[in-house]
């Protein structure tokens, strides 16, 4: 499959070419060389399972990070490839170490 897709690239990317264009309507100005690959461990705070099988994330952080909401779909995709099935409902709470305070956000 890799030299089809080596191939298809090549042919889509080919500089003066308006294959691509005429595809999407848009014509690309450069092509960027982008490899996603990357190695981590994700732990996921507490994950429940219901008796009906409805798995229940909830998420804990020390403070409020505006970048959660994307930490959440990272979580609720990564749940999905090891069930086969999403969170329905996912949830961050925020515990302030002052005073041990949760403040949960859906």
């Amino acid at each position: 499959m890799h030299e089809y897709d080596i191939a298809l690239k090549s042919l889509l990317m080919r500089p003066g070419d308006s294959l691509l264009p005429a595809i999407t309507g848009l014509p690309i100005e450069r092509w960027h060389n982008v490899e996603l690959s990357e190695v981590r461990n994700l732990r996921v705070d507490p994950l429940g399972e219901t008796a009906s099988g409805v798995l229940v994330h909830i998420e804990l952080q020390r403070a409020n990070d505006p970048a959660m909401i994307w930490h959440m779909a990272e979580y609720a995709f990564s749940i999905n490839r090891q069930f086969g099935r999403w969170p329905p409902s996912s949830s961050s709470a925020s515990v302030s170490p002052r005073f041990g305070c949760p403040r949960a956000s859906p």
